[in-house]
């Protein structure tokens, strides 16, 4: 039985770990053009007509930042923890972008260019949310269920022991 729980770990940590670095890349991809311009970004949240316009200013500089730790969180340190505020944001997400279509708002997502090639849409929707399932349902496992650590990104498959 304990030999049937080590294998089951190492594929949930296996699952963490490619969900993790996934995201990673989509964070720190965002991230880096939002940082290059903020202005632009600005722009993008203000039209999702969610926030406020002091808070979407505010929200333009935190959110890139706040990717960006998660990013290199979620490759170099400890997976739950990092996990836990990935998911939230990847929910937030895939709410704002459910709200605008549920209010008809025709507009870009927002994440990776200013042009209008991704229209939120299912495709748009589906990409943070299966992001979030992949990410937290394994996470949950694996916190849950397993009783040994799950710490540092590469070095988790090694010592499941």
């Amino acid at each position: 039985m304990d030999r049937k729980l080590n294998v089951a770990s190492r594929i949930g940590v296996a699952v963490c770990l490619l969900f993790a670095l996934t995201i990673s890349y989509f964070f720190t991809k965002s991230s880096i053009v939002h940082i290059s311009n903020p202005y632009q970004f600005i722009g993008h949240i203000d039209s999702y007509r969610i926030l406020p316009g002091f808070a979407t200013q505010v929200a333009a500089l935190f959110l890139p930042i706040l990717q960006l730790t998660l990013a290199i969180g979620l490759m170099f340190g400890n997976i739950r923890f990092y996990s836990v505020f990935s998911v939230i944001l990847l929910v937030v997400f895939f709410i704002a972008q459910l709200s605008t279509v549920a209010r008809g708002i025709d507009l870009s997502c927002g994440c990776f260019s200013s042009g209008n090639e991704n229209l939120i849409g299912i495709r748009t929707m589906i990409i943070p949310l299966g992001l979030a399932i992949g990410l937290g349902i394994p996470t949950f496992l694996q916190w849950r269920y397993f009783d040994r650590p799950f710490g540092k990104c590469f070095s988790a498959l090694v010592d499941c022991s």
